[in-house]
């Protein structure tokens, strides 16, 4: 036993005095000076000019940044508030936050028409005291590794829906539109409280507009109705059919 305790005295505690000093020592760093990383898009639109938006910062320091103003520089002495923030934003430690720029109309020098190039713009942040400069981080370009999927969104009245549907149906009842998909096995989907919900259709052929018009009729949905529309879903749009 004193062999031992004599081997932890003059071995094992000093190296654990040391790991503890490098843990505080990293510690200590961690929350010494700042460290924030940024990622940007650039946005353009027909009414508005091209700026800047849709801006991400990350903090990869133990201590938060109080930032009041986000600003772009270009070519090493053009300054643009690309953001302000009021009141102040609490970027927290080891948080990335996001953050949604305003548009403008256009942007000048001394009356004279500027373009910057938004590409090569360094991001500082003004903070209480000093101006931090973040780090870019590009972002990974995914169209090198993968072949990308895009998507389709087709909505109508407000609802999305996928392109299993041939049919829909608008209608008002007790003054109250509704809006009712009808899927290509026959099938009413969405806003749809009656009985009567589904067209038999032979194996091998589409539904038809007349027979989803002479099955509303059978079943007197017609009659409870207070008006209707009936379209046709192409990829090209919706055509009114009845």
């Amino acid at each position: 036993m004193h062999e031992i305790l004599t081997f932890i005295d003059t071995w094992f505690r000093p190296v654990l005095v040391i790991f503890a000093t490098l843990i505080g020592l990293y510690l200590t760093f961690k929350k010494f000076g700042n460290s924030v990383s940024v990622t940007y898009t650039i946005e353009s639109g027909r009414l508005v000019a091209t700026r800047i938006s849709d801006i991400v910062l990350t903090n990869h320091k133990d201590k938060p940044v109080s930032i009041f103003s986000i600003i772009a520089v270009f070519d090493k002495e053009i300054s643009l508030t690309i953001h302000e923030c009021k009141p102040p934003l609490i970027l927290k430690p080891y948080e990335t936050l996001a953050i949604k720029t305003e548009p403008y109309s256009s942007l000048h020098i001394q009356g004279h028409s500027y373009n910057p190039e938004f590409l090569d713009a360094e991001i500082y942040l003004e903070t209480t005291d000093k101006l931090i400069k973040c780090m870019s981080r590009n972002k990974p370009d995914l169209n090198q590794s993968y072949r990308r999927v895009t998507k389709s969104i087709k909505t109508f009245n407000g609802i999305v829906h996928s392109d299993l549907y041939k049919y829909l149906l608008v209608y008002r009842v007790n003054g109250e539109l509704k809006t009712t998909f009808i899927h290509y096995s026959g099938f009413f989907e969405n806003d749809w409280s009656f009985a009567f919900n589904k067209i038999r259709v032979e194996h091998g052929k589409e539904i038809e507009s007349q027979a989803i018009m002479h099955a509303l009729k059978e079943h007197g949905l017609l009659e409870i109705f207070d008006t209707y529309a009936l379209y046709e879903i192409k990829s090209s749009g919706y055509d009114r059919v009845e």
